[in-house]
Formats: C-alpha cells, structure tokens, sequence
C-alpha cells in the first residue's frame, strides 16, 4: 500500500548559516527573513482573507501577491491584521465596504469641513438666529 502523502506545512528557513557578505547573499538572507516571517504569520493572514472571503469578496492570486508585496515595501508587520487592511486599501480598493470606502475619500479629501461632515451624517444642529432689542 503506498504511503500517503500529507500536506506539509511550509517550513522556516534556516538563516544562522546563510552568508551575508555579498549583496547578493544579503538579498537572499532578506528574502529568507521575510519568508520566516510570512510562515510564522499565516494564520492572521488566512484570517483576514476568510473574513473578506465571507463578505463576498474574493481577491486574485495576484491581488493577494500584490497586497502581500505592499506590506512588504511599506515596512508593515504581516503579522498584524491592520496592515492586511491597508494594503487592502491601498491596492484593492474595490473590496472595501461602503464606510470604509467613504472613510478613506474623506480621509484622502482635504476640501471636507467638520461642517460638511455634520451635514452629511445628520448631527449639524439648526441654525438658531436671536435678536435683541436695545432698549436704552
């Protein structure tokens, strides 16, 4: 009977050994680091994407790649779920809910007032003119 083969988890990579004296062994070591640090961080990341998949948002391979890609540029920790939702953000803007797309246009428009933030939400308080006669 052949054996079965089970899914392995992915491994880390053992950088106390890795030379570090070219650049291109540095480059290595980073990319070594980083995958390190992708592993250890799995579990928030299928997290996050369980949670946008059951809004009914499914992203591409090449969306996840390219999210994963921005915390990677931007020095975000994978391993917080906010960076996850920046780069969300930041990339895939189609998959954000309607408050968090009119939170990000407000937060991208300088022109909007407190005034107008009052207006749209319906918490600006009438306009209440008094008059006093001058009786001397």
């Amino acid at each position: 009977m052949p054996v079965k083969d089970e899914p392995q988890a992915p491994k880390f990579i053992d950088i106390e050994k890795m030379p570090s004296r070219t650049p291109e062994e540095r480059r290595k070591l980073r990319d070594a680091n980083w995958h390190n640090l992708m592993v250890e961080s799995q579990p928030v990341v299928d997290q996050f994407f369980a949670d946008l998949n059951s809004r009914g948002k499914y992203p591409t391979y090449n969306e996840r790649l390219a999210m994963q890609t921005w915390v990677q540029n931007h020095n975000l920790f994978p391993n917080q779920i906010r960076s996850w939702q920046k780069a969300l953000a930041n990339v895939t803007p189609q998959y954000l809910n309607e408050d968090e797309r009119l939170s990000r246009e407000i937060d991208l428009n300088d022109s909007i007032t407190s005034a107008d933030l009052k207006k749209a939400l319906g918490t600006a308080s009438p306009r209440v003119g008094f008059t006093v006669s001058n009786k001397s």
